[in-house]
């Protein structure tokens, strides 16, 4: 459980960084998007219902498409993504007003 924290954490510092260099350099804010989404699937691949980590890895997956070109095959792929993370997250917590924002968003 220490792991998937550290990880969430790690996950959490690198889409805050991504955030404050996304309109000056959407490439590099790709990159640290990129980063997190790995820290996420790391922590899903243990424990693939952990809420959070689902919710955060949707986000993330979201944020990422939108630094790539709006015809980009792979900002599709991942905006879909982004909505299966989310759906899970809302598999589990159906009541949570927060998540259904973040997916009505991804959609």
């Amino acid at each position: 459980a220490k792991d998937e924290r550290a990880l969430c954490n790690w996950a959490a510092a690198l889409c805050a960084r991504a955030e404050l260099v996304d309109e000056g350099n959407p490439k590099a804010a790709a990159q640290l998007y990129s980063s997190a989404v790995d820290k996420y699937e790391a922590v899903l691949e243990e424990q693939p219902r952990l809420v959070p980590a689902l919710k955060s890895c949707g986000i993330a997956l979201r944020s990422l498409a939108m630094c790539k070109p709006r015809n980009d095959p792979d900002a599709e792929a991942l905006l879909e993504d982004a909505i299966y993370s989310l759906e899970a997250a809302m598999t589990e917590r159906p009541d949570d007003l927060s998540i259904r924002d973040e997916l009505r968003e991804a959609r």
